[in-house]
């Protein structure tokens, strides 16, 4: 197993436990000084190494979010269509699995709503196919990490199910 798999298998397991070492290497990305030396290597390693694998063509992902007020700074009845875009900005765990999702990252919901993000990933979008090198029993939710440096762009909100639904594309 190369260093980078057994990273993977450490965020994996780490980011379901108590000592949340994903959100460190996620403010790795930010503040560096601000987080463990081995939390800044992992973030290195994913950006040089891992999430380098440009997509050949468009996939469909999905992303649960339990608190609106958290992801998008209001109530989830409150987003709106407004066109945004952005860098990433951070590693963005997705699926490719809407069912995992629903079942697994939109419960509890918490402040403000739970969400559903359906995002479109665009040909050429650098990504990592974590489900291949993470924990074996996380390998089920088909779990892919978008590259920090990719684009974002909120499309729309779709209301007519019991959930609103984020309409995001990503591309380089």
């Amino acid at each position: 197993m190369t260093d980078y798999r057994r990273a993977i298998v450490r965020l994996s397991a780490d980011s379901r436990g108590a000592d949340r070492f994903y959100e460190a290497v996620q403010r790795a990305l930010i503040d560096p000084d601000s987080v463990p030396a081995e939390a800044v290597d992992v973030a290195d390693r994913l950006v040089g190494s891992v999430l380098t694998h440009p997509l050949n063509h468009e996939y469909e992902a999905w992303r649960g979010v339990r608190s609106a007020m958290a992801a998008f700074g209001m109530r989830s009845e409150q987003l709106s269509a407004t066109v945004t875009d952005a860098r990433v900005g951070r590693f963005m765990a997705t699926s490719l699995s809407r069912r995992v999702v629903l079942d697994e990252f939109t419960r509890p919901d918490l402040a403000g709503g739970a969400v559903l993000m359906r995002i479109m990933l665009a040909p050429g979008t650098n990504v990592g196919w974590i489900a291949g090198a993470g924990a074996e029993q996380y390998r089920y939710q088909a779990e892919l990490l978008v590259h920090p440096g990719m684009r974002q762009r909120m499309v729309g909100v779709d209301r007519s199910g019991r959930m609103p639904i984020v309409r995001m594309e990503v591309k380089p």
